[in-house]
């Protein structure tokens, strides 16, 4: 690497490593233990990530690396800073530190993608057992979407696990993330009775993807539970929103009752309860009619 690029000291004074590169290929994220840039600005200590950007107008990158800024950098050491170009994680900033609060050693931690300016993040989350231990890990590599996960990919752990109990050694290990699993249960009652349920109302569910199916409640007055779809895919799945009605002969059509899996992170079961009105007689009322221009019968 061309030393000038990050600053005018001789190349054996500092350590420079682990690059990592936005998906725009506009910023150049690194890691190093440089003290200061040629403009002064500080470290924070240990290692810190840094960065330089490209300039489209020169076709150069900037001769000066910026410090990513105590939101990132600590005391401590950050390293192994990696960005998923695709899948669940596209966005997000990993990196390591023994800095931020965690678990013990070098944890892995990310940062949410700031949605108000590009390539820029939020405030660090620790990502938690068991991706972290007590011992170190980092490089933490998300390789994105694949069959029967929503993601998966790799890291680093020096845990002593499969070495018999040296945690300096460090292995790489595998992990996935399965998918969010969603159910629905749908009970209808008599208004204002939740104990008096409706056998044979018919339940129509409607997805905001247009798809919709139906179903009739059981002598308990609730539907079957929707989960799997004839063996194969779910009826309720990740970011969309459903819409629900319940009918009967001699009731009043229910209100729509909207759930929504948009936003959530974690597997749910959804119950929802629709009273229905019951029509115990037809009223007739007899025909009204007002004089012409006036407002009295």
């Amino acid at each position: 690497t061309n030393e000038s690029i990050f600053i005018k000291k001789k190349s054996e004074d500092i350590s420079v490593g682990h690059p990592c590169l936005t998906e725009d290929g506009k910023k150049f994220i690194f890691a190093s233990d440089m003290k200061e840039n040629a403009r002064g600005e500080k470290s924070f200590g240990g290692r810190d990530l840094w960065y330089i950007t490209y300039n489209k107008k020169s076709k150069k990158w900037d001769s000066i690396p910026t410090n990513m800024g105590p939101e990132v950098n600590t005391f401590g050491n950050e390293l192994f800073p990696s960005i998923p170009m695709k899948g669940l994680n596209k966005g997000k900033l990993f990196f390591a530190s023994d800095g931020h609060k965690g678990i013990g050693g070098l944890d892995i931690f990310y940062c949410d993608a700031d949605t108000t300016a590009l390539n820029e993040w939020l405030k660090p989350k620790n990502m938690g057992f068991p991706i972290n231990s007590t011992s170190n890990d980092y490089a933490f590599t998300d390789l994105g979407k694949r069959e029967g996960y929503k993601t998966f990919g790799y890291f680093t752990a020096e845990r002593g696990v499969t070495t018999g109990g040296d945690d300096r050694s460090a292995d790489i290990w595998s992990y996935s993330v399965p998918p969010n699993l969603f159910d629905l249960k749908v009970i209808v009652h008599e208004f204002g009775s939740p104990k008096d349920r409706i056998e044979n109302a018919d339940v129509t569910v409607v997805c905001s993807d247009e798809t919709t199916w139906s179903g009739p409640t059981d002598d308990k007055g609730a539907t079957i539970k929707w989960d799997v779809k004839n063996g194969q895919g779910r009826y309720i799945i990740d970011n969309r929103e459903y819409y629900i009605t319940a009918s009967k002969g001699g009731y009043i059509d229910s209100k729509t009752t909207k759930i929504t899996t948009i936003g959530l992170t974690e597997s749910q079961s959804f119950i929802v309860e629709i009273p229905l009105v019951h029509i115990e007689e037809e009223l007739n009322t007899p025909e009204v009619r007002y004089p012409l221009n006036q407002w009295t019968f």
